[in-house]
């Protein structure tokens, strides 16, 4: 058996990096790969997993503060981690962070611990204003010497992390955020009942999944909202997902009296049954690695209108729309407007399994790797 060492910052949330982990490792032989997960903060991971993951050992170090990281922390850290590494002989070692720091301390644990296999994993592809900052590429080198295997879920991912000479180099792999497609296949009689139930049977719904975070832009998506219910009076948005500028956010709802239109899901384990009546996507986001939310959105069939900020590696089907930001809320809402008027909803299933966003068979692959290490 391969025993695998998952190490990820931990924000308290159950974000992108656990969701891949958990999808895959669910989907994996667990008498072959087996995986134990180490916070450098805090989580709400085991909990929120704990059937999958009740063989799996949680470690939560406490030392790295992700609002302020200093050298203390840092040395803290490589010194905690590589311990963990060294007494538990992990050999393989997977970093899951798009931060460069992140990525530079715990290589550095997991060389000094004795891992092999270091494997360095971009989730994101960070914002444009650092993409080509100086001290960004000065750290690219140490990382891409310190880590075995560089992984992404995109190509613009991996250059942040690793730079132009990273991904062309035979270590460089890209490992897509596939998904359950089955799951989000489009059903119009589930779309049918999830309408009944929620009471919004012949209203276009717009919708957002996501942590309400700043790089996520929620405020955008409720001006789209605002200008588009100037269009349409039978709409609603339903907002999906929890997050530090959840309260913010509700509070710039009320100022714009929009209560009424406006739904908080929270959290959600039902996200691919409420996709089926999610007429489009508002998904804004300064940056994202490759979006696991777009990539379900388009399984489910729904239109997805996304900054142009992001990568056209998200364009999967003929789904999405890239808008620029810039052309502000009323330019979106009418695009929005327009689109809807001729979308028909349809099956986009063979479309993604071609691209390898099937989880089955993208599990399988991943599980291959650790093992041939």
């Amino acid at each position: 058996m391969k025993t695998v060492l998952h190490v990820m910052v931990g924000h308290g949330t159950y974000g992108g990096a656990e969701k891949f982990a958990t999808e895959y490792y669910s989907r994996m032989d667990h008498s072959l790969v087996h995986f134990d997960f180490a916070f450098l903060h805090h989580n709400e991971f085991a909990d929120k997993n704990k059937f999958q993951l009740q063989d799996s050992q949680i470690y939560e170090l406490n030392t790295w503060n992700p609002n302020k990281i200093s050298i203390i922390d840092s040395i803290r850290t490589i010194k905690k981690l590589s311990k963990i590494i060294k007494f538990e002989g992990y050999k393989i070692v997977h970093v899951n962070s798009g931060i460069m720091k992140v990525q530079l301390v715990c290589l550095i644990a997991a060389m000094i611990g004795g891992a092999n296999t270091r494997i360095a994993h971009s989730h994101t592809s960070n914002s444009a204003k650092h993409k080509y900052h100086f001290l960004s590429s000065v750290k690219r080198k140490p990382i891409r010497c310190l880590a075995t295997d560089y992984f992404a879920c995109s190509k613009g991912a991996g250059k942040y992390l690793f730079g132009a000479q990273g991904i062309s180099n035979s270590k460089f792999k890209i490992i897509p955020n596939a998904i359950e497609l089955e799951r989000y296949r489009y059903n119009s009689e589930s779309e049918k009942n999830i309408r009944e139930r929620e009471h919004a049977t012949g209203k276009i719904i717009l919708g957002h999944i996501g942590r309400f975070a700043k790089v996520k832009n929620h405020k955008f998506v409720i001006d789209v909202f605002e200008a588009f219910r100037k269009l349409n009076k039978e709409s609603e948005l339903w907002l999906i997902g929890e997050g530090e500028l959840l309260e913010g956010t509700k509070q710039y709802v009320s100022s714009k009296n929009l209560d009424a239109f406006i739904r908080f899901f929270g959290a959600r384990d039902d996200v691919a049954d409420i996709l089926q009546s999610i007429d489009a996507v508002v998904f804004p986001s300064f940056h994202e690695g490759l979006s696991i939310v777009i990539v379900e959105a388009q399984a489910a069939g729904a239109f997805v209108f996304a900054s142009d900020t992001l990568s056209n590696e998200h364009t999967l089907s003929d789904h999405i729309e890239f808008l620029d930001l810039n052309s502000g809320a009323e330019f979106w809402a009418e695009e929005i407007e327009n689109k809807l008027l001729y979308f028909k909803r349809d099956d986009n299933q063979a479309e993604l399994i071609k691209q390898g966003y099937d989880i089955n068979h993208s599990a399988t692959i991943l599980q291959d790797f650790y093992l041939s290490k």
